[in-house]
This record gives structure tokens, sequence and C-alpha cells, in this order.
């Protein structure tokens, strides 16, 4: 490389790295919308980074926040447009933080869930410490209350919150994977974690043997009776199975919804369809059971089912 080449090179590197290590925050109390976070510090090939919506109107009471894992090839972006999320957030009031899987050159995107997927995965890449660290900084930003922390995510990022509530029960009051299964074996004892999960009748990616192996895992672990309720919605496109009767508290609830393919359940896609499936919204479903769940409540029950033994 030439002197002068090189000199630009070196001034190019140096400006970018001063440009990060000296941005402010992306998010105050009075800073409404989505904005990039970077985490440069973060230990990996290269800076980690997370989209971070935060709704109109937070005030400095302690806000629920959500955690959405994009899939395998894809985006933080692009499971800020796809989920209906932050139209969800603006509703109801909670903060949603979109994390990026390491890609290459930006894309290619993958989380490393156990068995799954890419690169991430066999090169051992700390996702489930990344989404740590994504909500330590969010709680750094932003007044978030740590017993109102939920899980989710599509695909390879749905299996990777499958595996970071398995691992870390402590930090999240719910999970609901979207279109995955597990992709690490689960123990069958730890703290509960209420569930609730999306899957397509007819996703020809997620094995559905597999989904409900995984979803049997959870509620032996969660000590849920082993047969749920079923209902039939919306002229039978929808089956909603509940394990209501948790010895610790965390129920598990279920959807499938017929004739869907691998896509997350959402007005991105339902409102394009001409069947009955039109307008549904597993974002707005979602926090409805997300919102029902608080660790500290689950926590208390434990303790006194414990002391009643």
């Amino acid at each position: 490389m030439k002197p002068a080449s090189r000199l630009r090179f070196v001034l190019i590197a140096t400006l970018a790295t001063v440009g990060c290590a000296g941005a402010p925050g992306p998010a105050s109390l009075t800073d409404a919308g989505t904005k990039t976070v970077r985490l440069s510090e973060w230990a990996g090939l290269q800076p980690r980074s997370y989209r971070l919506h935060v709704p109109a109107g937070l005030t400095s009471s302690p806000a629920p926040l959500v955690v959405a894992l994009h899939g395998a090839f894809s985006s933080a972006r692009i499971m800020e447009g796809r989920s209906g999320l932050n139209a969800a957030a603006e509703r109801h009031g909670f903060v949603v933080a979109y994390p990026n899987g390491e890609g290459l050159l930006g894309r290619i995107r993958h989380w490393n869930a156990g068995e799954c997927c890419g690169p991430a995965s066999f090169r051992g890449r700390d996702d489930v410490g990344f989404v740590g660290r994504v909500i330590d900084d969010v709680a750094r930003r932003l007044p978030i209350d740590p017993e109102r922390v939920y899980l989710t995510g599509f695909s390879n990022g749905g299996m990777l919150a499958w595996r970071f509530a398995s691992e870390h029960p402590e930090r999240v009051a719910a999970v609901a994977p979207v279109a995955a299964m597990a992709a690490v074996a689960l123990p069958g004892d730890g703290a509960a974690v209420p569930l609730i999960l999306f899957h397509g009748a007819a996703d020809p990616v997620i094995p559905a043997d597999d989904v409900e192996a995984s979803l049997d895992s959870w509620a032996r672990r969660n000590g849920c009776a082993p047969d749920p309720s079923e209902a039939h919605l919306r002229e039978g496109l929808l089956r909603m199975r509940t394990w209501r009767s948790c010895a610790s508290g965390g129920a598990v609830e279920a959807w499938e919804l017929a004739g869907w393919g691998h896509r997350w359940p959402g007005p991105h896609f339902s409102d394009a369809r001409v069947d009955g499936l039109r307008g549904f919204d597993g974002a707005e479903i979602l926090w409805r059971f997300f919102e029902s769940s608080f660790r500290a409540e689950r926590a208390s029950s434990s303790r006194q089912a414990s002391l009643a033994r």
C-alpha cells in the first residue's frame, strides 16, 4: 500500500473509531422512535448492534422491555418491519430492542442457538451473552422494569429465545418463540418461564414434531398437567392449546395457524391474504400473554408452593 493510501486508511479508521466512541446515547426519556445502538466493545470479529424502539410518552416509571430476535439471513431492521412490535409498543407503552446477529458485511446474519445456525453456531459465538448485554445496555439508558423483561424471536432467533430462557430463567418473565423449536437439550428442571409459541401448520422449514417435542419438554419443566385445553378460532384456522394447571405458575400456550408457512404471524403477511387469517396480529397476542407474566409473581408463587409442601 502506498504511504498516501495508508495514511488515508488510518485517518478513516481513526475517525470511525472516535465517532463511535464519542457518540451520545441513542435514546433518552424524550427520544421517541427507533435508533441503532452500537456496542463496539463487544468481543467478536465485528462491532455488535441493536435497534431500540422507544414509544411516545415514556415516563420515568420503569417500563417493560421486549427483546425481539430476527431469523437467519435476516436483520434487526427486517424483524422490526415485519413483526408489528413497534405498533404494539406504541399502543401499550413498552420498549423494544432488536439485536443484530453476527453476519458478513452486515448481511447473512445468524445466531448461535445451539445446533443451529450458520457461522455463529459452528464458531461458537456467545449470543446468549450478547442478548444479556443488550438487556443490560437498554436498562442503562432507559427506566426498565427488571421483572418485566420478555423475549421473542423468529426461526433461528426463536431458537435462541428458547436457549436464553432455558439458561437464564432469572432474566426473563416470559418467552415467545415463533416458527422455532429448541436447538439445545432442554433441562427437565429449573425455574419456570411462561411460554407462548406460534407455528404454521404448513411450515416447510421447522418440523412440527420437533416443535411438539420442545413444547412437551417446556410444559414438563413448568410443572404443567400433560393434557392442554384446546380451542379452535376463526372457523378452525387457528388452533390454540393452553397448559394452565402448572404447579410453578409458568403457563404454556401454543397457537397453530392452518395453511401458514415459515412467516411471522402478523399483518405484514396476513393482510395480504384473502382467507380468515387476514389481520391476525401475533404481536398483539404475545403482548397480552406477556402482560400477564411477572417474574416476581412467579418467584413468590414458587416460594409459597415450596412452603406448603
